[in-house]
């Protein structure tokens, strides 16, 4: 069922879409440490709310383990907004107040 939409929809982006060379240089100079540091905590937070309650919370040794990896990884956004040229979270946005109401 999802293979004809699957190939109808990459037909449609590769006929669509205009033919761009790829800016490896870009890719090169992204905010790694902050795509970890959101990819390692939010999975691991995920993770602990959702299974934290089914575990009996923090008497579960992997909630314990999770929940300091998750701040581990909390850890690596805060650093990269201090040390990264183009961030890939702006967390100064945050300072608008029209934008934080809506967040």
């Amino acid at each position: 069922m999802n293979l004809p939409t699957c190939l109808a929809l990459m037909t449609l982006l590769i006929v669509g879409l205009p033919s761009d060379k790829p800016h490896w240089e870009a890719f090169f100079k992204a905010d790694w440490l902050g795509i970890v540091g959101l990819a390692i905590g939010l999975s691991s937070l995920t993770f602990v709310l959702e299974e934290g309650q089914r575990e009996r919370w923090f008497e579960s040794s992997m909630i314990v383990s999770l929940t300091c990896v998750s701040v581990f990884g909390i850890l690596l956004i805060a650093a990269s907004q201090m040390t990264a040229k183009k961030l890939i979270v702006r967390l100064s946005l945050m300072r608008n107040p029209n934008y934080a109401s809506v967040s």
